[in-house]
């Protein structure tokens, strides 16, 4: 059985996906240029098309299909502390059902206080664009004792 891991990695503005298994060497593929601070690819269960990637300090989740970023699909500007280098919108998660019920979960340090919080949203009727108004806290807000080491 081969095992296939995946990591993100930024390098410069552009988001790299390295993979490895016990019979090949580590390599690289360019996912999408042109971002600030990618900090997260990923997929949703099921979806083959498309990919997820999350802005750290931007705030936002693309959406990116064959290397373009086609759009924005949760714009949390606002909400999340985007300054420095260990706060501002740190994580992702789809349900694993997420086909049928559309949820899926961020974590980010908040605006304001830069207390750590969870919400989980649901996609809107269109699959690229994520309802804004569905946020609903699941965990948080939680204290920092300083802006750093947040994540």
């Amino acid at each position: 059985m081969v095992r296939l891991s995946i990591a993100a990695f930024t390098a410069g503005a552009s988001l790299f996906l390295a993979t490895a298994s016990a019979q090949t060497p580590l390599t690289t593929e360019l996912v999408v240029g042109g971002l600030s601070r990618p900090l997260w690819v990923g997929a949703a269960p099921g979806d083959a098309v498309r990919l997820f990637v999350l802005e750290q300090n931007q705030a936002d989740i693309h959406v990116v299909q064959n290397g373009v970023v086609t759009g924005t699909f949760l714009d949390l500007t606002g909400k999340v502390a985007t300054g420095g280098n260990e706060q501002g919108l740190l994580g992702m998660a789809f349900h694993p059902q997420y086909q049928t019920n559309g949820f899926f979960y961020v974590n980010y340090t908040r605006s304001g206080d830069g207390a750590t919080i969870v919400e989980r949203y649901q996609v809107s009727g269109n699959p690229d664009v994520a309802n804004a108004a569905s946020g609903t806290t699941m965990l948080g807000p939680i204290a920092q004792f300083a802006s750093n080491h947040n994540g």
